[in-house]
């Protein structure tokens, strides 16, 4: 993958129609920010971030939620405190203002947010951890295409190989707002490195294919992450929350 020049920024250019805003976050936040970052959460979020029995995943939690608010704000022009979202019927979120359309991953240290205007778009990110059963799993959840292309690359290359198929699938299941509803198995996708041509097959529907434009954007050492997208992109913007304050 190319190298990536993230801005380090608090704004951003307009959404045009044939791009992508991606966001990258840092979710290491000094305690004494916690506090200003709960109170922008909706009381809903706010229940969700008291089940964690971790604190570290808590506040993890509260940054990635209250950092969403805060750029999604500047795209349509509402305070962070005030957004409210909705569900699709898998509980893919969606803005109320339809023209703008987001989604979120986080892994470990690192959240990730696409933003595009008036089409789906699904993310993915994950932390490599390299002592993880790859071929195992893999012979669980990816396509025999999958399987195939993991065995044929050599060792070195497999973890990464590995994590890309597997951010790319999470990405595609995510931009279709069906979630793990949909079988991992029914689709395939390429392990080639570039481009974003890289879903490769759903039920054998060539017309589904042609609709999404899916492939790996390079984040950070030690993580993979994929973008799903409807329709074909001009420009990715890559932006980085600036200073880990509001």
């Amino acid at each position: 993958m190319d190298p990536i020049h993230w801005q380090t920024t608090q704004s951003a250019p307009p959404l045009e129609p044939d791009e992508v805003h991606v966001w990258r976050v840092f979710l290491d936040w000094p305690q004494a920010m916690l506090h200003q970052a709960l109170s922008i959460l909706s009381p809903e979020e706010k229940k969700r971030a008291e089940r964690f029995v971790l604190d570290l995943h808590r506040s993890q939690f509260i940054v990635s939620h209250a950092a969403l608010r805060h750029i999604l704000s500047r795209y349509i022009n509402q305070p962070a405190a005030v957004i409210n979202f909705t569900q699709g019927t898998h509980g893919k979120p969606y803005l109320l203002q339809p023209d703008v359309q987001f989604n979120m991953s986080d892994s470990k240290q690192l959240a990730l947010y696409a933003i595009t205007k008036n089409r789906e778009v699904g993310i993915d990110i994950e932390w490599m951890r390299p002592d993880i059963d790859r071929m195992g799993i893999a012979k669980r959840f990816f396509a025999l295409q999958e399987q195939q292309q993991l065995r044929a690359l050599p060792q070195a290359q497999q973890l990464t190989g590995f994590y890309q198929c597997w951010a790319r699938k999470e990405a595609y299941i995510k931009v279709i707002g069906q979630g793990l509803s949909f079988p991992l198995a029914n689709f395939s996708v390429s392990l080639q490195p570039d481009g974003f041509n890289n879903l490769l097959s759903v039920n054998d529907d060539t017309e589904e294919v042609k609709r999404w434009s899916l492939g790996s954007i390079a984040v950070a050492e030690g993580y993979a992450a994929a973008l799903a997208v409807e329709g074909e992109i001009s420009k990715i913007h890559y932006f980085d929350w600036m200073a880990r304050a509001f």
